[in-house]
């Protein structure tokens, strides 16, 4: 069902400081970057080199941001979200918005223990 970790969501106030970090000090690249409608916010996917098929590093800066700053959620890749969606929603999991889609991208979220925000995303077929 599950094919990996896709990435580790961080919200931030300052994309662009926060971006050069970890591109000139940690040596990651940028592997896309793009509005998200739905969600209100720039995006920008980091991924390291050297292993470009390890989990990546999502900044999320919402137009609106939240109190609350820092690590956002974790991702898991996903074949084919349709099905892994309404294998989990079988499985009694409630989901915050129905399968979206961006910049080719399709993803939705819920919630797993202690309320921790979960999301399956299935990125586009090279």
């Amino acid at each position: 069902m599950l094919k990996g970790i896709d990435h580790i969501a961080i919200t931030v106030t300052e994309r662009d400081k926060t971006v050069k970090f970890f591109k000139e000090t940690l040596g990651l690249q940028v592997s896309s970057s793009f509005y998200d409608q739905g969600e209100k916010s720039q995006i920008v996917f980091l991924k390291c080199p050297e292993e470009p098929g390890v989990a990546q590093v999502e900044i999320l800066a919402p137009d609106n941001p939240p109190a609350e700053k820092g690590l956002t959620h974790l991702a898991f890749l996903v074949d084919n979200i349709e099905e892994v969606y309404n294998k989990l929603k079988s499985k009694g999991i409630q989901f915050e918005f129905p399968v979206a889609e961006s910049a080719g991208l399709k993803y939705t979220y819920f919630r797993g223990p202690q309320g921790i925000i979960l999301e399956i995303i299935q990125r586009p077929e090279k």
